[in-house]
C-alpha cells in the first residue's frame, strides 16, 4: 500500500513524456518536405501507398489483406487516418484489401469511378465505407485533391466519356451505373507533381486510352506506373517513347497465371534502354522526392 502513490506518480509522468513523443513525432511530420511513394508488394495486383506533408493516400489496395504490412511498415504508428484513398477501378485485384484498410484505419476521402461492380467483395466494401462516415467522390478529368501546395490531378476519365458510355440508374449522373465496356477503360489516371517531378498513376487503363491522356498532359515523366501489370494491351512502343519516364514500376505478383508482365513490354523497354523495377523481383519499391523535386530510390 506505501508504494501505490508513488507507482500513481510514475504512471503519470510515463503517460505524459510519452503523450509528448507521440506529439513531437506528429509535429516533426507536418513540417516534412519529404514526400514517400511505396509501391506495396501485394500480389498480383496493385497497391500503393503516399506519404505527403502529414497525410496519407493511398491508391488501390491489392487483391488480399498484404497491403496492411506495408501499411504497419511505412505508415506512421501513431497515425490511423488515410485521408485520401483512389481506387481506379472496381475489381478485386485493385480492391480487395480496402475492407480491411476500412475496418482498421479511418478513410476520410474515397474516389473512385462511377461504374457498379455486383461482386459480394465490392458491395461489403461500400456498406464498411458508409459506416465508417467516409467521403465518397466521383471525380473526373481536371479534378484535384489538394495536398498543401501540391495536388494529385485526375486526368481519366472525362466528363463527356463517362456520359457516353455509362447506364446510370438515376438522373443525376454522380451514381454508380453500368456499362458495356471493361472496367479497365474508366480507370481512374491521376499524376502528381512536386517541383520537378512527375508521377503518373494508370491503374489498369488501356492504350488506345493512355496514348490520348499523355497526348493531352504535355509533361515529362519522371516515374511511371505501367498499366495493368505490364500487360500488352495496356502500353505500346509509341506510348513509351511519348512517355519517355525515367524510372517504370511494374507492380505484378511472381508466377501470375496471366503471364504478366508480357514479354512484348519488357522487349519494349529494352529496345529503347528505359529502366523498370518490378515488385515481384524488389518487393516494396520506395521513392523519396524532397519539396524541389529531387528524388531517390531506396535499395
Amino acid at each position: 500500500m506505501e508504494n501505490t502513490p508513488l507507482s500513481r506518480h510514475s504512471l503519470i509522468i510515463t503517460s505524459v513524456i510519452a503523450f509528448i513523443i507521440v506529439v513531437c513525432l506528429w509535429a516533426t511530420t507536418l513540417f516534412d518536405s519529404q514526400t514517400t511513394i511505396v509501391f506495396c508488394t501485394v500480389g498480383q495486383g496493385d497497391g500503393i501507398y503516399i506519404r505527403h506533408h502529414g497525410e496519407n493516400i493511398m491508391i488501390d489496395a491489392g487483391p488480399d489483406n498484404s497491403i496492411l504490412s506495408c501499411l504497419g511498415k511505412y505508415m506512421p504508428f501513431y497515425d490511423r487516418t488515410i485521408h485520401h484513398a483512389i481506387l481506379t477501378h472496381p475489381q478485386a485485384d485493385h480492391y480487395g484489401g480496402y475492407g480491411e484498410v476500412a475496418r482498421r484505419y479511418h478513410i476520410a476521402n474515397f474516389y473512385l469511378p462511377p461504374i457498379e461492380n455486383s461482386d459480394p467483395g465490392f458491395t461489403s466494401l461500400k456498406n464498411t465505407l458508409t459506416t465508417s462516415r467516409t467521403t465518397i467522390h466521383l471525380p473526373r478529368r481536371n479534378d484535384r485533391i489538394q495536398l498543401s501546395e501540391d495536388a494529385i490531378t485526375f486526368l481519366w476519365p472525362s466528363t463527356s466519356y463517362t456520359q457516353e458510355n455509362i447506364v446510370f440508374g438515376a438522373i443525376r449522373g454522380d451514381v454508380l451505373g453500368i456499362t458495356a465496356h471493361d472496367p479497365n477503360d474508366f480507370s481512374l489516371v491521376s499524376e502528381l507533381n512536386i517541383g520537378t517531378f512527375h508521377a503518373l498513376f494508370t491503374g489498369d487503363i488501356p492504350s488506345n486510352l493512355l496514348d490520348r491522356i499523355i497526348r493531352d498532359s504535355h509533361q515529362s515523366i519522371t516515374l511511371f506506373k505501367v498499366p495493368h501489370h505490364g500487360s500488352k494491351t495496356g502500353l505500346t512502343s509509341s506510348i513509351l517513347k511519348l512517355a519517355n519516364p525515367t524510372l517504370s514500376v511494374i507492380s505484378v505478383g511472381a508466377k501470375n497465371i496471366h503471364g504478366h508482365p508480357s514479354q512484348e513490354v519488357l522487349d519494349m523497354y529494352k529496345a529503347l534502354g528505359k529502366q523498370y523495377i518490378r515488385t515481384d523481383q524488389k518487393g516494396n519499391i520506395v521513392v523519396r522526392i524532397d519539396g524541389k523535386g529531387k528524388w531517390t530510390v531506396d535499395n
